[in-house]
């Protein structure tokens, strides 16, 4: 498993460093203080070791190797009986304006249906945003 573990890691680094390449920068173990904005997400809150850095952005998109169902609990949204994130057949959650797709909202926990649900809850943002 350590193996295999070591293979993953390094897949993760090299899409990382490509990612850079492209101008976009990545915090590597900075850790998200505050999202900020008034009708929508308009900045967050970076700590990297006690450095401090307001960043403004569009959008927010959680990457965690590891379930994230009660820490987003715990953030005020909605968990079904297996810790997921319910949301509606438009991937609304219990929190307007927070759309959820993927394998936080436990859906059919594959790449095709997460593209999907992540599909409509792109759209539904968009128009919640135009409303």
């Amino acid at each position: 498993a350590a193996g295999n573990s070591s293979i993953v890691a390094g897949t993760f680094e090299t899409r990382f460093e490509r990612i850079e390449t492209k101008g976009i920068a990545v915090r590597w173990g900075a850790k998200v203080r505050e999202i900020l904005g008034d009708e929508r997400v308009e900045r967050i809150v970076l700590d990297n070791d006690g450095a401090v850095e307001e960043i403004p952005v569009a959008a927010v998109f959680v990457f965690r190797e590891v379930p994230a169902g009660l820490l987003l609990g715990k953030a005020g949204l909605a968990l079904d009986h297996g810790q997921c994130v319910k949301v509606d057949r438009f991937q609304r959650t219990s929190l307007p304006g927070v759309f959820a797709a993927g394998d936080v909202t436990c859906g059919g926990l594959q790449v095709v249906t997460a593209a999907g649900e992540g599909s409509m809850a792109a759209l539904q943002a968009l128009m919640h945003l135009r409303v």
